[in-house]
């Protein structure tokens, strides 16, 4: 009975099934927006970023894992 009445609905909210209040998670409010600075350039963490998250030469990664 569930399945069936499950099959006619055509949309949903993430509030229809997600449990947790994050409407403010994201907002400027939020205390994972203050990030203090931390005197590095950004190119000089962009180039960080991208040698800590490139497989090593010779290394396939499985296609689910790697995105380029």
């Amino acid at each position: 009975m569930e399945f069936e009445k499950a099959k006619t609905i055509d949309s949903m909210q993430l509030s229809d099934w997600h449990d947790v209040p994050w409407s403010k998670f994201f907002s400027d409010q939020s205390p994972k927006n203050k990030i203090p600075p931390t005197g590095i350039d950004i190119e000089t963490i962009k180039t960080i970023c991208k040698a800590i998250s490139t497989p090593p030469h010779g290394i396939t990664p499985h296609a689910q894992v790697y995105i380029d």
